[in-house]
């Protein structure tokens, strides 16, 4: 038996399909505002100041990393900070950040401190010198002890050896930072698409509304006249792999929506939004622009649309995907 040749099946795939074109529209808007306000760096330095803000020291070592000309030359202006600063180049500027603080340069070394244990060697590089004399002398934080713990990892390991050598001592203080600024940036990243499915959902809500991309009313649709499910599942079949692989450039978008557009009859567009047809009810009547039932499913369908293209194109492209493998 094949699912296919039932009607709701083909009318729930020709809603998906409907859903994930709406979804990369909505994306594009969005990613067009995040762009613009370097939101996702914005984000980025957000959390990297509260994780690495230091309130017994009086100081947020985040803060000071933002201004070092290293990551601030990455932004492309004031007020706008990158979200592609490389594990390494973020490792190696924090390190030169706290080893030239002044909070740190104006910190004296307790008399008592013995150079001959390994925990207390000094350092003839005067970065992993300074570094050490941070993590000595400023009081204890989550930040310094995060700091310590890196330095004495990197000596230890460098202690396999037989012998102290401070390049691989600094390799390995590196490379620690490294693992922890990765993890942070892999949570941030999906706090960051929580964070953009909110704002998907409000987006699309506004242009479903503003395009009459009512779920409810496509799905009438799609029942009522076969034709057109029939016609958007082909525009799939037709044009899968470039719909993703061209998913950014807005321009082929629109070209292959109005391509779509002129091969179905679909209630889609200003022209059928409510919007127009209220404007459109001093010369023409349009009863149904009144009646409570019309404006509670409009709503019910705008919101069902909004909900779906919170998930992103990408979702619902995966879903067609694994239906489609069921298919073969």
């Amino acid at each position: 038996m094949n699912l296919f040749n039932f009607p709701v099946i083909n009318i729930a795939l020709a809603i998906i399909i409907s859903w994930a074109l709406f979804a990369i529209f909505c994306s594009l808007v969005y990613e067009a505002f995040a762009q613009l306000k370097a939101e996702r760096g914005r984000f980025m330095k957000k959390y990297i100041l509260l994780q690495l803000q230091d309130f017994p020291n009086g100081v947020n070592w985040g803060s000071l990393l933002y201004m070092h000309g290293n990551v601030d030359l990455l932004s492309r202006a004031p007020g706008k900070p990158s979200s592609d600063v490389q594990p390494c180049l973020f490792a190696e500027t924090l390190i030169d950040v706290v080893a030239t603080a002044h909070l740190v340069q104006v910190q004296r070394l307790p008399a008592d401190l013995e150079y001959a244990t390994n925990e207390n060697v000094s350092y003839v590089n005067g970065t992993l010198a300074n570094f050490k004399k941070a993590t000595q002398t400023l009081l204890p934080s989550d930040v310094m002890m995060f700091l310590t713990q890196a330095l004495k990892s990197a000596e230890l390991n460098s202690m396999q050896t037989g012998a102290l050598d401070e390049g691989v001592i600094y390799k390995k203080l590196v490379a620690n930072i490294e693992n922890w600024y990765t993890e942070l940036t892999q949570r941030l990243s999906l706090w960051y698409k929580k964070k953009t499915r909110k704002y998907l959902f409000a987006i699309g809500a506004l242009l479903a509304f503003f395009v009459n991309v009512d779920s409810v009313q496509l799905f009438g649709v799609y029942r009522d006249y076969p034709a057109n499910s029939q016609a958007i599942t082909s525009f799939y079949n037709n044009n899968a792999d470039q719909l993703q692989s061209d998913s950014n450039n807005l321009k082929i978008l629109l070209d292959k929506f109005g391509t779509l557009q002129k091969e179905t009859v679909l209630p889609v567009g200003y022209d059928f939004s409510a919007i127009h047809l209220a404007m459109l009810d001093k010369t023409i009547p349009q009863p149904q622009i009144h009646a409570k039932m019309y404006w509670f499913w409009k709503i019910i369908g705008v919101l069902i649309s909004g909900f779906a293209a919170s998930f992103g194109g990408p979702f619902w492209f995966d879903v067609l995907k694994k239906i489609y493998s069921k298919k073969s």
